[in-house]
């Protein structure tokens, strides 16, 4: 199995649709125009999939590869344009400004194939204990 086709052996949980849309689907067959079947879109390799979901109208590259991510299990995925995900890996690697998504890229490469941990772990890294709190206006102490 290639690491695009290879999911975790989990059951994929609900697949919400955030950003401006309201609506929030059971799994990516849930699609309100039945187009898409989930037991296809499992199958396919990781740019078919992306460009299956992204052919629908209101869903972009990060929605279908956050889908891929946290829907599918997919171990070789990395959200190269999420701003988060930017600012955690200048952090990291200590770089003077924020990567392009090119250089996300370039430096994910070495994580093959399993893109989807590090990014995990890097998303993780940048919501700390004091971030949360300040974002909250409280504290837990």
């Amino acid at each position: 199995t290639s690491p695009e086709s290879r999911s975790f052996n989990r059951p994929p949980p609900p697949v919400c649709r955030g950003g401006k849309s309201t609506r929030c689907v059971t799994s990516p067959s849930g699609c309100p125009d039945g187009r898409l079947d989930e037991d296809a879109l499992a199958a396919l390799p990781d740019d078919d999939f992306i460009s299956a979901l992204t052919a629908i109208s209101g869903i972009g590259r990060w929605t279908a590869q956050g889908v891929l991510l946290v829907a599918f299990r997919r171990e070789d995925v990395v959200l190269r344009g999420d701003l988060v995900l930017r600012k955690a890996i200048r952090n990291a690697y200590q770089l003077d400004r924020l990567p392009s998504e090119q250089k996300v890229l370039a430096i994910a490469e070495k994580w093959r194939p399993f893109r989807s941990l590090a990014t995990s772990y890097l998303f993780a890294s940048a919501f700390n204990r004091d971030d949360v709190n300040a974002y909250r206006g409280n504290s837990l102490g």
